[in-house]
């Protein structure tokens, strides 16, 4: 992938000129290959039209992967050229829903946007690239391509020779970049060359949140493993005196601590057997309702590899926490033990709860851990609530629509032509304006969420990047009331008119941030941006829109008018009153009756599309919170077992305090002056934790700090409160103690 340092982008296509060139004159790779996006729409059978999610490939891509069709070819290097045979290779799943899995498909001609291509391939069921239900493959030079070296709409790829590696291939392709901004400045100045694995580039978004995710797995294990460890302390503690027995009696230690690990074992793999069936229907709910959050989620299951992998983390974790406990019981001292185990056995003794004190502590740290994570993941999904999109999204719907360029064509130039283009779009805002239930409606290259596409430009003639070079700016082309419609407010100048026509003089609007930073104090009205091969005079501004994404800065932004600007592809967006059912239905109807082979696809309300783009951070927040419940309430349990088993340890000392004229409140608060004790120390390690871990999360976080102080001390807060219920339940039973029951007890 490309890069631009001008802009300080990275991770951008390439244009095909540049591709060719970087094919040409490597040395490292063995084959490369690109793809372009190439939507069309399917006209089959007389049955609705749909329109495909396809892509222009070279004919390299497919041996570049290593993937064979499921049946028929790929298409081959006579295929992919200027004006050779329109060919195409379509997916399983298309197979399957539109030919009924039909055998005879390969040779058979299909409707590409009216036109017939011959199936030559269908890929098999799991394959799914470039994206998730792409639908076909057609041969690069069928799809949008061009030979101009400014347009960037390849994605490129490669396969490196034996024995290379990246270092290798980024210092080969940086230099030929370097040669290309030689030969074409005008075009590739400030171009590199970005190399990365393929797998780095699908996970790397998704990595951050999967490390504190597995991190958060780690925790939440080690807390169960600490209440095991803590059940079996308490037991080898309750046996010391049997284990003393036996070991006066001649038994040796082996013997004494095999049936404790084997009971640990056997608790560790009934756990993972559990944990097991809850991971098979935790994952199919997943993929079921993936947000696309985490990618190739289609892939992951619960399968062989996964089931082992528990069957020895659950024999490791027994072996690992039964072990301990079982040594410290078999190797401790035979007479005091036998002496510890008599009436006057208290928490003092050498076998007291140090250990499973300790073990508490570290339980309710790592919970705290977790909590605090989980904390922020919310302030932060709060926070993006709260920003301004800059539009009202409410009561809006938007449809995406692609006009064939073989029935709506178009031609560029000093006076581009489209008549029927601008024919189908005026008559469909006519007729859509008419709906009943249509406030407002407009059509736009790009809906309000919608980041479109950059260009380069100067303005009043003049460089504005560093050294006298071109910058690029993000374009958005929309017709006449289109800031009326999506609801932005006008600073300056005018909007865009239905009197900006192609024979009238070029106009647009920019955004303020586009005024703050190239125009600043001076009047933006009447100056000139030149892109695009032409002149256009600014004659408005207006607000900032957050189109990259609520948690992004507004990049400086034009708005050309559509019917100066042809493109076949647009949405139309609407502004309704009411329930959009109707107007969806109405809209639908309107363009059937225009052009009964012209799909509407993608519809969904602007309330949807910002919901769908927290939807990561949504899915994200709500794991973690998953593990912190889990977590917070295994830590209460851990805190309930060791307070409930101080208190039995204690009856005979309780008894006896109570015999000499405590009251229940002093017993009451013995014991939770003990549990408050291990909840501090606990708190306090989860805080040095947290401060050091939480760091790790500062990519996931937005509006708040990973060491936010009013975060810590709400978590504290919560967690102080459960862990001090949890040890409020055995110290109340212990006030209830009758002193003469307790005096006997042993």
């Amino acid at each position: 992938m490309e890069s631009d340092r001008l802009n300080n982008t990275t991770r951008e296509w390439a244009s095909v000129p540049d591709y060719f060139d970087f094919v040409e004159r490597n040395q490292v790779f063995d084959l490369m290959g690109g793809y372009t996006l190439a939507t069309v729409t399917l006209t089959e059978n007389d049955t609705l039209p749909e329109s495909l999610t396809a892509f222009g490939m070279t004919h390299t891509m497919f041996p570049l992967l290593g993937i064979e069709p499921f049946i028929g070819r790929w298409f081959g290097e006579s295929e992919d050229k200027p004006g050779g045979p329109l060919v195409a290779m379509i997916s399983h799943g298309l197979w399957q829903r539109r030919f009924g899995a039909d055998l005879d498909i390969i040779g058979t001609p299909v409707g590409f946007d009216g036109t017939p291509y011959t199936v030559v391939g269908v890929m098999p069921p799991e394959f799914d690239f470039p994206v998730p239900a792409t639908d076909a493959w057609i041969p690069l030079y069928q799809g949008p391509t061009t030979s101009s070296r400014g347009t960037r709409n390849l994605r490129t790829f490669g396969r490196l020779k034996p024995g290379l590696g990246i270092e290798a291939a980024q210092a080969d392709m940086t230099a030929i970049a370097l040669q290309l901004e030689e030969e074409y400045p005008g075009q590739n100045v400030g171009r590199g060359v970005d190399v990365l694995l393929l797998k780095d580039s699908m996970t790397g978004a998704a990595r951050p949140a999967l490390l504190v995710f597995m991190a958060a797995v780690a925790a939440v294990l080690l807390i169960a493993c600490a209440n095991v460890a803590n059940l079996q302390l308490t037991r080898s503690v309750s046996r010391q005196r049997e284990m003393a027995i036996q070991r006066a009696l001649g038994a040796d230690t082996m013997r004494l601590v095999r049936q404790p690990i084997v009971n640990s074992i056997v608790l560790a793999l009934i756990g993972g057997l559990l944990g097991s069936l809850l991971a098979y229907g935790t994952v199919r709910a997943l993929v079921v309702f993936n947000v696309g959050t985490l990618p190739r989620m289609q892939e992951i299951s619960v399968d062989g590899t996964v089931l082992i992998f528990a069957l020895v983390l659950s024999v490791l974790t027994g072996l690992l926490f039964g072990t301990g406990p079982a040594l410290r019981a078999a190797h401790g001292s035979i007479e005091p033990a036998l002496k510890e185990g008599g009436r006057d056995s208290s928490q003092k003794g050498p076998s007291g709860g140090r250990a499973t004190s300790a073990l508490v502590v570290a339980e309710i740290g790592l919970a705290l851990l977790l909590v605090v994570g989980a904390g922020l993941l919310i302030r932060s999904f709060w926070n993006l609530q709260q920003v301004d999109p800059g539009y009202n999204p409410d009561g809006l719907v938007k449809f995406d629509l692609t006009l064939p360029t073989n029935r709506f064509p178009m031609t560029f130039g000093d006076f581009p032509d489209w008549p029927e283009v601008q024919r189908f779009q005026g008559e469909l805002l006519e007729r859509v304006r008419a709906l009943p239930g249509v406030d407002q409606a407009t059509i736009a290259y790009s809906h309000p969420a919608d980041p479109g596409f950059t260009t380069s430009f100067t303005l009043d003639g003049e460089q504005m990047g560093e050294g006298g070079q071109r910058l690029e700016v993000r374009t958005r082309i929309a017709a006449d009331e289109y800031f009326e419609t999506i609801g932005i407010p006008l600073l300056r100048g005018r909007r865009i008119l239905v009197t900006d026509r192609v024979d009238t003089p070029t106009v647009l609007v920019v955004n303020d941030a586009f005024r703050r930073r190239y125009i600043s104090d001076k009047d933006p009205l009447g100056k000139r941006v030149q892109m695009f091969g032409r002149d256009f005079e600014i004659v408005g501004v207006v607000g900032d829109v957050k189109f990259q994404g609520l948690e992004a800065t507004v990049p400086p932004a034009v708005y050309p008018p559509l019917t100066q600007m042809p493109f076949g592809f647009f949405r139309l967006i609407v502004r309704t009153g009411g329930a959009p059912g109707a107007v969806i239905a109405g809209v639908r109807n309107e363009v059937r009756q225009m052009d009964s082979a012209l799909p509407v696809d993608n519809i969904q309300t602007m309330n949807e599309v910002l919901g769908a783009s927290a939807s990561a951070r949504r899915f994200n927040t709500g794991l973690l919170i998953a593990f912190a419940c889990v977590a917070l309430v295994l830590a209460a349990l851990g805190v309930y077992g060791t307070m409930a088993y101080t208190v039995s340890r204690r009856t005979h000392e309780i008894g006896l305090r109570m015999a000499l004229g405590a009251d229940e409140r002093n017993v009451l608060a013995m014991i939770v002056r003990q549990g408050f004790g291990l909840i501090a120390a606990g708190i306090g390690v989860g805080f040095v934790g947290a401060l050091g871990l939480t760091r790790l999360m500062s990519s996931l976080l937005f509006g708040v700090e990973a060491t936010d102080p009013a975060t810590f001390v709400a978590v504290a807060g919560v967690l102080m409160l459960v862990a001090l219920t949890a040890t409020y339940l055995p110290a109340r039973r212990a006030t209830r103690v009758d002193p003469l029951v307790a005096l006997r007890h042993e």
